[in-house]
């Protein structure tokens, strides 16, 4: 009787899922633990769409750009515009390399599938979700690695989604897709290290560098790190370390060359920025510590040790100055744990120790910083690779669990130790930041509090004992051991309730001024002579302490196996919950929220107005534009969707930023921001400005702005000067030059050059007003000597004009110099300018300059002559026109000028010749000609060209291994050791 061969039939999807997702019912768990904790957090603090829903987490950059970019890149999802050029900010911006930085996230392109209204709370959402993916990740990482599928595993990962650098970055949205990836680009390097498996670490590289190319950086670090110790921990032959070396260098070449296609334009674009221009510090230097020397180190390391155990709070801008590095008492233990464990060999406890060691110094010493941050130093938010230090400690601390079994009283005591010695490296004993002696580690409050807490131990310990003598059953012992720990944990909340009062609900109302600092004023973290921090930090510290005390007790207990494994981790769980539980609320707190009905300021009546500007426009084929006569954000015109010459962008190209303050803009080039404010006829018509938006209903520019609409005190206003983008101009204005050194030139001199060069005429288009004897520093009189517009400019935070002794309306911040439109005078009156400027002084200068009308009137009926008439433009990287020129010259435009732009004349292509080296131009002959203008990012064509190849190269190793069942990869270079020992 012959046999009958037979195959396993497949299961069906629906129960291979449910499988999947037993499999992983822990990993599943440390995605919905963080995600309730933050829509918790939030909903106490009506944080829509939770609670009462009157609340936002949009501050500080979240606020001034990546909400506004957000709504930019959903106008253009849906409306199916093009990804490579916006016109909403700058004037015009290289939108491929915006995308690089701050909306490649995946979730982002979810965001077509929504209505604009709900944005918002999609934005959240998604918040939310990343930190609850970091969770889950981290959970997976430990899983796959340790071979553990526990409670632990949501201990431990939930512990990463409420890391220090989630709670006080969170607003920082750009980041937080390649952060929560980590774990599993980590996973991704140990299974190709192991187990020759490349498909994970490929794709994860590959995917960090496209949702965050500068926070990929940090993952390409990380990696050569996580190279390094492996093989210092785990050497075998330098035969099996050239492998390693070749095949995570041809996989990782592989990662990076699939995401290309967007890393070669953003690191093209990236050569235009002013952080190309920062150099490698020659002298030894530190961020920490107070002294450029050894001493100083020293100090700096005491300073992020102690940061360690800063849970409750988490810094987030310039003013807190200190890493965000905490993870929780529960991992901060068991890593100090693996560190005495004799379990854990020797090696991998001095690679540990080295590595953290190596990361702390990259935040203390400046050269160090300076490689991890791409070679350059970052703007106000520092220590951006900080989180590595709370995943490395994480790793540490679970796999001094998973030896738990085997661990005796005398290394839970040296872990106990090194706990609190890392507690007490919070405090100065010096007394030099605590004159008072209000944080001295031997204070009434924290012996009382010690001798509570040892009291309360020393009762769970005997009760348990008296149980086990007693022969409990191990499921009373367990509830009665977890009972007490939910009751201590009762104590702290209720003592941490107390610090609640120091933080109330705040509501920030940004966006008062063009550099409104909002948040960035917030009380300092790690400022301990700040009044404020003594009410919280003392309370937080010892919750920190008895956070130890408890562990260490019930770790103590274990060892003696009086209480059983169950009790154990369910009480390190009730632990860690608590404690992230906290860490979101108060995080949440101290970052603050703002009011949902006040962004966009005017909402209703702004898009109401701005309905109308574009009904006006709707038969025009043209690109014209618009700007607010005072902002709220810094990128307004991607907010409220608008073509603006506004912005603020990390990508920003230096030379627009250049050219714009030499222009009589408000710019500042570290800051990468330039920014419109109500400004002079000339700027408007040289920068193609048709309408303008007063928010508040008042404007100074009554001599060429008329109005043509207005929804409550929302107006808008009509130039009567408008140019059509590209007209002719001299060609002698190629000669007009910028100065790169800020505050070094006059911002009126520059436009009156300007001026002269494009149109010829000699008079100058200003005049300046010379003041009255009776001047100060603080106030200058003036007579009007003719009627006409009349303009400021200089240096000074708050200036007020006063029409013959009368107060007007607007206030103007020169903080950042441009050049002010300040109103109308008739003749004979008399204008008075003060200064409210503390900081500078008797420094401050401020200068006043009446616009030539007839002068401004000649130059724009010559240039008004020969302009482009468009005939094609899609709101995208292209435009087409005709022109009839009268005679030779040089076309002009205020397209911002980088690599990538083309022009053709008469389908002949033609060489740019950047007008200041920032705005497209090239020469013209007299006669007819078709005009067009194209953009590709630079860089984008090889950048594709790499991609597909590397794509198709993975595809085919993919196939090869685990279609064809081919062996690409040595047997020899797996670490089945290994695999086997977890």
């Amino acid at each position: 009787m012959s046999k009958v061969m037979t195959r396993r039939q497949p299961q069906p999807l629906s129960k291979r899922l449910s499988a999947f997702g037993r499999r992983n019912l822990f990993v599943w768990l440390a995605f919905l633990v963080p995600l309730v904790l933050m829509c918790t957090a939030w909903g106490l603090m009506d944080v829509a769409p939770f609670g009462n829903a009157d609340k936002q987490i949009l501050v500080t950059d979240l606020w001034h750009q990546y909400y506004p970019f957000l709504v930019d890149m959903q106008h253009k999802l849906q409306h199916h515009e093009s990804l490579f050029w916006t016109w909403s900010v700058g004037g015009g911006v290289n939108y491929f390399s915006l995308m690089s930085y701050y909306l490649a996230s995946p979730l982002n392109f979810l965001s077509v599938f929504v209505h604009p209204d709900y944005l918002r709370e999609f934005l959240a959402i998604s918040v939310a979700v990343k930190i609850s993916l970091a969770g889950a990740f981290m959970a997976y990482f430990l899983k796959s690695v340790f071979k553990r599928n526990d409670a632990s595993l949501i201990i431990f990962g939930v512990s990463f989604s409420f890391c220090a650098f989630f709670m006080g970055y969170y607003w920082n949205t750009i980041w937080l897709d390649t952060v929560c990836i980590t774990p599993l680009m980590a996973l991704g390097a140990v299974k190709l290290l192991t187990e020759n498996k490349f498909r994970l670490y490929t794709v994860m590289l590959a995917l960090s560098l496209l949702t965050n190319y500068y926070m990929g950086f940090f993952s390409c670090i990380f990696v050569l790190l996580i190279f390094i110790c492996y093989h210092l921990v785990r050497w075998q032959n330098f035969k099996v370390f050239a492998a390693n070396f070749v095949k995570i260098g041809v996989f990782t070449v592989l990662g990076i060359g699939i995401a290309a296609f967007f890393v070669l334009p953003a690191f093209s674009a990236l050569q235009n920025t002013h952080a190309s221009t920062l150099k490698f510090p020659e002298q030894f230097e530190t961020n920490i510590g107070g002294s450029n020397d050894f001493l100083g180190v020293l100090n700096g390391l005491k300073s992020v040790t102690g940061n360690l155990v800063n849970f409750s709070v988490a810094a987030n801008k310039e003013i807190d100055a200190m890493p965000n590095i905490a993870c929780g008492a529960v991992p901060l233990f068991f890593a100090f744990l693996s560190l005495s464990s004799k379990e854990i060999k020797l090696k991998e406890k001095i690679v540990n120790f080295g590595l953290v060691l190596f990361l702390f110094l990259s935040f203390i010493i400046r050269q160090l910083d300076y490689v991890w941050h791409g070679f350059h130093f970052p703007n106000m938010i520092y220590y951006r690779f900080s989180y590595i230090v709370s995943f490395v400690l994480i790793v540490m601390g679970f796999h001094a669990f998973t030896k738990l079994k085997k661990v005796n009283v005398l290394e839970v005591i040296i872990a106990a130790l090194l706990s609190f010695f890392t507690l007490s490296m919070e405090f100065d004993f010096t007394g030099s930041t605590d004159p008072e002696g209000k944080l001295d580690w031997m204070t009434p409050a924290v012996i009382c509090s010690a001798i509570a807490i040892a009291v309360i131990v020393g009762a769970v310990v005997l009760n348990v004992t008296k149980a086990v003598k007693e022969k409990h059953s191990p499921a009373v012992i367990s509830v009665s051991v977890i009972a007490v720990f939910t009751t201590l944990a009762a104590y702290i909340i209720y003592m941490l309730h107390q610090v609640q009062e120091v933080f109330p609900n705040n509501e920030v109302k940004e966006g008062e001024g063009p550099f409104d600092t909002g948040v960035f004023n917030m009380f300092a973290v790690k400022d301990h002579t700040r009044p404020d921090r003594m009410q919280w930090v003392v309370p937080t510290l010892i919750a920190v302490a008895v956070l130890f005390t408890l562990i260490t007790a019930l770790v103590v207990l274990y060892t003696k196996r009086i209480v059983p494994r169950q009790a154990v981790v369910a009480s390190l769980l009730v632990i860690a919950v608590v404690q992230s539980g906290y860490t979101a609320y108060f995080g949440v707190n101290v970052t603050t929220v703002t009011g949902m009905f006040d962004y966009p300021r005017g909402e209703a009546n702004t898009a109401a107005v701005i309905e109308t500007m574009n009904d006006r426009e709707t038969d025009t084929p043209e690109l014209w534009r618009a700007e607010v006569t005072t902002t709220q954000t810094l990128n307004d015109g991607a907010l409220n969707q608008y073509r603006g010459m506004s912005m603020f962008n990390s990508m920003a190209n230096e030379s627009i930023t250049i050219f714009a303050q030499n222009f009589g803009m408000a710019g500042w080039q570290a800051g990468n921001r330039y920014l419109y404010l109500e400004s002079s006829p000339v700027s408007n018509m040289f920068l193609n400005l048709k309408y303008l938006i007063a928010r508040d209903g008042t404007y100074a520019n009554t001599y060429d702005l008329n109005e043509v609409a207005a929804s409550d005190k929302v107006k808008l206003l009509k130039n009567n000067h408008y140019l059509p983008m590209g007209f002719m101009v001299n060609k002698e204005l190629l000669s007009w030059t910028e100065v790169k050194q800020e505050n070094s030139f006059d911002q009126f001199e520059k436009q009156n050059e300007f001026f002269r060069y494009a149109t010829g005429i000699t008079e100058p288009v200003y005049t300046e007003i010379s003041p009255k004897d009776n001047t100060t520093s603080a106030s200058t009189d003036y007579i009007a000597p003719k009627s006409g517009l009349y303009l400021i400019s200089g240096k000074s935070e708050k200036v007020k004009v006063k029409r013959n002794g009368n107060q007007q309306p607007q206030e103007h911040n020169l903080s950042t110099p441009y050049i002010a439109c300040i109103g109308y005078f008739e003749k004979g009156d008399e204008i008075t300018l003060v200064s409210e400027d503390e900081k500078q002084g008797d420094n401050v200068r401020l200068k006043l300059d009446v616009l030539n009308q007839d002068v401004f009137e000649k130059g724009y009926a010559m240039l008004s002559q020969n302009v482009m008439t468009t005939t094609e433009f899609n709101n995208g990287a292209k435009m087409k026109g005709t022109i009839n020129t009268t005679r030779d010259g040089l076309f002009y435009t205020s397209v911002p000028y980088e690599k990538g732009w083309k022009a053709y004349v008469d389908g002949n292509e033609v060489e740019i010749t950047p007008v200041g080296g920032s705005l497209v131009a090239f020469s013209l002959d007299k006669g007819s000609h078709t005009i067009e203008l194209k953009y590709t990012p630079n860089g984008f064509a090889p950048g594709m060209v790499i991609s597909v190849i590397c794509l198709l190269a993975f595809a085919a190793a993919c196939v090869l291994i685990y279609v064809l069942k081919k062996k690409l990869l040595p047997d020899w270079a797996c670490d089945k050791a290994f695999q086997e020992e977890e």
